[in-house]
């Protein structure tokens, strides 16, 4: 099983070891020797680093960090000024007609300034040679109902994401996580503030009044430490407030969240904030839509705020959610939808989107010259190569080729790991998304490009989800990976998911559950055929405190649990190396192995006479690994819960395992989330589309 990786819930699984990818590259920002007027004069390595021209004129490299890493400047020539945005992780939204979490906090030094109500820019930062860390926050983890009494319970708060200033005398900037979220009847029921949207960066929505209607719920406050009433400096606004009988929107960077306009409406997530600190507009850090009673689903704020599910009725209720918040977009910031009412446990709120950092500054002159924009440019010795890890427009620009043969690479995102909330069984590793290359020309000028999401591993009384599809243009798509096989407390027990490649099956004892998923299939609709993928997931035999079953990876199947005591997770399927064209040094994805779309490791499961009950790996090293159960006692929810996908690299996230009874609950500042929990599953890694074409 070789060394096993652990998790941390209030950062979003960062995994401690190997598991981390290798964003330090080895291009160097450097302006020559004696940098000219105006230039920084940085030699500079960490994030993804990628060049660009602005309309005018100055030359500037970009460092962007989607994980936690280090900013190394080895030298300075010039000014040393540095641009920044600095984005802390996302609200997540909760059950019963819940409102959206906020975003996470938003600050910058360009002109368009911090999010909230007072945009007055920050200030520019010079730096020296040192090591600057840079810790990105996670998104927060939807919640369901408790067990227990069916009341609603705590999406959590994101995380901080923080710019850790090295010089001497300098304090750190700091990004508030964005406020949690809740629904009817929350920790606080019947005492005051029960429903109350949650402080942050920017605020959690308010959810559905305890009275059923009449009385409103009060906003989360936006520029608090997250759960808390301490007063940080200006990044974004408040939630809505609830009323009637619908969830508010979150606030976002740019706006506060809507409140409901009708009696059993939801209210619309704040919009977030455009940045061109990458080289193109980005919006970034909006809200999540609150969740109606019995109106149709509510939006997210602009910047990937997640939507705000309704009634099973309502027309615009989405068949893949089955009444589940939306996520909010990985690496914006942005908060989590709220989730429709969870007498069915399908129906959790969307988790929040983890946080981002970018830190330019000028240099002399580019590398190289592109023949389009869009993503993430990097120059080989005979290529360009455009990273997307979000979605954006590929556009020509008048020196492109129309006949140049481009090689594009495809990844969906990453199926979510299944849950034990029992308990009684571990979860199933979530399917890699669909891996697909294409060699072809391009005719421009713009291709539209969409990137998926990892789905949300299981949580409290919630199922895991699958990940979203990924496409280069109409035409070259792959499909989101299926979710791992979940246990639940309310009876619903799922087999492993479709999808581009299939999620393992959990190790529930009743014959449902157990089944793997297929692969090579639209996510979570196994009728739905799509070209070849991916590969199926693993299945059990279903027992007692059996393990779950390893998700399907490009490069194989995942591994079905085994006898006499199948208390040991299965493998996640093996993944598949980048084509060569983007095996190059310091390039960001899948580094240092290049290996991407590795399916999740099962959740060990309990046989207390043949330890050590461990989880299954994720496969290829980028898969998430199963969770495990130690002999000792003292082990919480990080060990026994399923470890992350890899980001940008389709890959599936580990199931949880088998768990001994309810967990000691998280809780940010006042804030406490549901007691009854268990063991949670992995987030699927989000997907990536890439592109080379001769340079």
């Amino acid at each position: 099983m070789g060394i096993k990786q652990f998790s941390n819930p209030g950062s979003g699984y960062v995994n401690k070891f190997l598991r981390s990818l290798n964003f330090d590259s080895t291009g160097a920002g450097a302006a020559p020797p004696g940098a000219p007027p105006g230039a920084s004069g940085i030699s500079a390595t960490g994030g993804q680093i990628s060049e660009y021209t602005a309309p005018t004129g100055e030359v500037y490299k970009t460092h962007q960090f989607v994980t936690s890493g280090s900013l190394v400047i080895s030298s300075v020539t010039g000014d040393g000024k540095v641009d920044y945005l600095i984005i802390g992780g996302g609200g997540a939204g909760a059950s019963e007609c819940s409102g959206g979490g906020g975003a996470g906090g938003y600050r910058t030094n360009l002109p368009e300034g911090p999010g909230g109500p007072s945009p007055t820019a920050e200030t520019q930062l010079t730096l020296a040679a040192a090591t600057y860390p840079m810790i990105i926050g996670a998104g927060g983890r939807g919640a369901g109902n408790a067990p227990t009494d069916g009341s609603g319970t705590y999406g959590t708060a994101g995380g901080q994401t923080t710019f850790t200033n090295a010089l001497p005398g300098s304090t750190p900037i700091v990004s508030e996580g964005g406020g949690g979220s809740v629904g009817y009847r929350g920790p606080q029921y019947p005492g005051p503030g029960s429903g109350s949207g949650m402080p942050g960066g920017s605020g959690g929505g308010g959810g559905y009044p305890d009275d059923g209607g009449g009385t409103a719920t009060t906003a989360g406050e936006g520029n608090k430490g997250a759960g808390t009433t301490t007063a940080k400096p200006n990044q974004g606004y408040d939630g809505g407030a609830g009323v009637s009988a619908g969830g508010a929107g979150g606030g976002g960077a740019g706006a506060v969240g809507g409140s409901p306009t009708g009696p059993t409406d939801g209210g619309d997530g704040g919009n977030g904030k455009a940045s061109t600190i990458t080289g193109t507009s980005i919006t970034r850090a909006g809200g999540g839509g609150g969740s109606p009673y019995s109106g149709p689903m509510t939006t997210g704020g602009t910047g990937g705020g997640g939507i705000g599910a309704g009634h099973p009725t309502s027309p615009t209720w989405p068949t893949i959610l089955k009444g589940a918040g939306g996520d909010g977009r990985i690496s914006t910031g942005s908060g989590g939808g709220g989730g429709w009412d969870n007498s069915n446990s399908d129906r959790t709120g969307g988790n929040g989107g983890s946080g981002f950092i970018a830190v330019r500054y000028k240099i002399a002159s580019a590398t190289a010259s592109a023949r389009a924009t869009g993503g993430q440019i990097y120059f080989s010795p005979t290529h360009t190569l455009h990273a997307f890890n979000a979605s954006d427009t590929f556009a020509t620009t008048p020196t492109w080729s129309p006949t140049a043969t481009c090689e594009i690479v495809v990844i969906g995102g990453g199926g979510g790991g299944g849950s034990d909330t029992g308990p009684g069984a571990s979860g199933g590793g979530g399917g890699a998304g669909g891996y697909r290359t294409f060699s072809t020309t391009v005719a421009g000028p713009t291709v539209t490009v969409v990137v998926g999401n990892g789905g949300g591993g299981g949580t409290n009384r919630g199922i895991s989800r699958p990940g979203g599809y990924s496409e280069f243009g109409p035409t070259m798509r792959s499909e989101g990976g299926g979710a791992g096989g979940t246990h639940t407390s309310g009876g619903d027990n799922i087999d492993g998911q479709a999808g581009g490649s299939g999620g393992g099956g959990a190790g529930y004892p009743s014959g449902t559950g157990n089944e793997p998923g297929i692969a090579d299939r639209v996510a979570g609709t196994p009728g739905s055929p799509v070209p070849s993928q991916g590969n199926a997931g693993g299945g059990t035999p279903g027992g007692s405190q059996y393990a779950g079953a390893g998700g399907g990876g490009a490069g194989g199947a995942g591994e079905s649990t085994a006898g006499p005591n199948y208390n040991t997770g299965g493998d996640g399927g093996t993944g598949t190396a980048l084509p060569s064209t983007f095996q190059q040094p310091g390039y960001p994805i899948g580094s240092p192995t290049w290996f991407v779309a590795g399916g999740g490791g099962g959740g060990g499961g309990y046989a207390p006479g043949s330890p050590p009950n461990l989880g299954g790996e994720g496969g290829s090293g980028v898969g998430g690994d199963g969770g495990h159960r130690p002999a000792t006692p003292g082990f919480t929810r990080v060990t026994v819960s399923g470890v992350d996908g890899v980001i940008m690299t389709g890959s599936g996230g580990g199931g949880g395992s088998v768990a001994p009874g309810p967990l000691p609950a998280p809780q940010t500042g006042t804030y406490t989330d549901a007691s009854g929990e268990y063991a949670w599953g992995g987030n699927g890694g989000s997907g990536i589309v890439l592109i080379a074409y001769p340079t």
